[in-house]
């Protein structure tokens, strides 16, 4: 999101001023551990797929691609294979986030997963 949106870090999360409505006192916060947007401003929440869907004016199947595209990462780093994990299990893609999963395992990753 942070392409589309200037984000400044508070905490664990990141706030900005919300792509969805005009406002002066940003209001849109990006929780990437959780991989969720909200903005208290004008209640638009989601996850990445969504966010795509409304911002781009993208279908679901469209997003995906993007999403997709996005993701496309360095084969042998173990924290870019665990953040895909995440990432694809957020958009309900479960087979597809356990071979990430396997895949960062594989080179090392000892962290937690969504």
């Amino acid at each position: 999101m942070g392409e589309f949106v200037a984000l400044k870090r508070k905490g664990p999360r990141f706030l900005g001023l919300c792509p969805f409505h005009n406002e002066k006192t940003p209001s849109f916060n990006v929780s990437p551990n959780l991989g969720i947007y909200k903005c208290f401003g004008c209640g638009e929440a989601g996850d990445a797929i969504t966010f795509l869907t409304k911002h781009e004016h993208l279908s679901y199947v469209e997003a995906l691609r993007s999403f997709d595209r996005a993701l496309e990462i360095d084969p042998h780093c173990m924290e870019a294979w665990a953040n895909r994990a995440n990432a694809l299990q957020l958009a309900g893609r479960g087979p597809e986030a356990e071979e990430a999963r396997e895949r960062a395992r594989a080179l090392g990753y000892k962290g937690t997963f969504i």
